[in-house]
């Protein structure tokens, strides 16, 4: 017959972590730590698995998931405002001048200030090439590349 190692967290659990143990337990505490002498008299076996007991805990765990869905959906908003600034650019661009270079969708892609964005999308309406639209774009984009460095 085999047996359980008893220094395993299971088989440990398993021989001192119930009520119906907490003799057995007590006693083996006593022995491992105050050599036998009688200084623990009683004790409660507390289930590790359980969360603990703070006061608020709960309400604040449910306001802060409140608050940062609400931080996710604000940036999700901002991003899809963006999104659709860019998307509003390339259409007008594609509609008056055809063929886009991709260099023009990957800057326009990397702009995260939508004032910038609605300045864009008139000038896109209004540029006579997208040479000229391209020239704008690179001349917005430079001051950010020096102040990226």
């Amino acid at each position: 017959m085999r047996f359980i190692n008893p220094k395993t967290y299971y088989a440990f659990k398993k021989i001192f972590g119930s009520d119906k143990s907490r003799e057995i337990l007590i006693s083996f505490l006593n022995a491992l730590v105050y050599d036998g002498n009688p200084t623990i008299e009683d004790l409660t076996i507390i289930n590790p698995n359980l969360p603990p007991k703070i006061e608020g805990l709960k309400e604040g765990l449910k306001e802060g998931r409140e608050e940062g869905r609400e931080e996710g959906r604000e940036e999700g908003r901002e991003e899809g405002i963006l999104q659709k600034s860019r998307e509003a650019i390339l259409e007008v661009l594609h509609i008056r001048f055809e063929t886009l270079p991709d260099e023009l969708v990957e800057i326009l892609d990397t702009i995260q200030d939508d004032a910038i964005l609605t300045s864009l999308l008139r000038q896109g309406i209004q540029v006579d090439s997208i040479e000229d639209f391209q020239e704008s774009l690179n001349s917005l984009n430079s001051p950010r590349e020096s102040n990226n460095e």
